[in-house]
């Protein structure tokens, strides 16, 4: 009965936020969600605010998130979730790891993520995180590449200069 499995994920929602980091509890929750035909998106955005607040590198909160958005289809929507949040949470790399997640399943243009990585970088160039997300969504993009170069050489012509800039100058 689904009014079983509503009960119990609402259940579910308390232990979470109780014991954020017992996977027992998100694949009850997963459990129970699959069993439900109509996902109730707001309640688990509720959720998804408060496990954020408690632990925003939560491997358990960002493998349900991630398997919660296959589930349904919530890809665009997402994708300005995780705009917004990188304001907040610039150095998480699970933060830039769902967003890669959603950038390839979305199969977004390289030059519209240049718009949103080079003002980011421009003024956060010792967050490895972005220099590690650069690194996964563009590997093997010589055009890319080629812009990631010049854009270190000329932060290297302006005296600015770290090991991350290096590595990718040099690439």
């Amino acid at each position: 009965n689904e009014d079983l499995y509503i009960k119990e994920n609402e259940f579910i929602n308390e232990l979470i936020l109780l014991e954020p980091k017992s996977f027992q509890t998100w694949e009850q929750k997963r459990f129970c969600i699959e069993n439900i035909k109509e996902i109730n998106q707001e309640e688990e955005n509720q959720i998804f605010n408060q496990i954020i607040i408690i632990d925003f590198k939560n491997y358990h909160f960002w493998s349900y998130k991630t398997w919660l958005t296959q589930r349904t289809n919530s890809f665009p929507n997402e994708l300005l979730y995780i705009d917004n949040m990188l304001e907040s949470q610039i150095d998480n790399n699970s933060v830039w790891s769902y967003r890669k997640f959603l950038v390839k399943h979305l199969k977004i243009c390289k030059e519209l993520e240049e718009d949103i990585i080079y003002p980011l970088l421009s003024s956060n160039l010792k967050i490895e995180s972005i220099w590690n997300y650069i690194d996964d969504i563009y590997e093997s993009n010589n055009e890319f590449s080629l812009k990631l170069n010049s854009f270190c050489e000329d932060l290297m012509n302006s005296k600015v200069v770290n090991r991350f800039i290096l590595s990718f100058w040099l690439l």
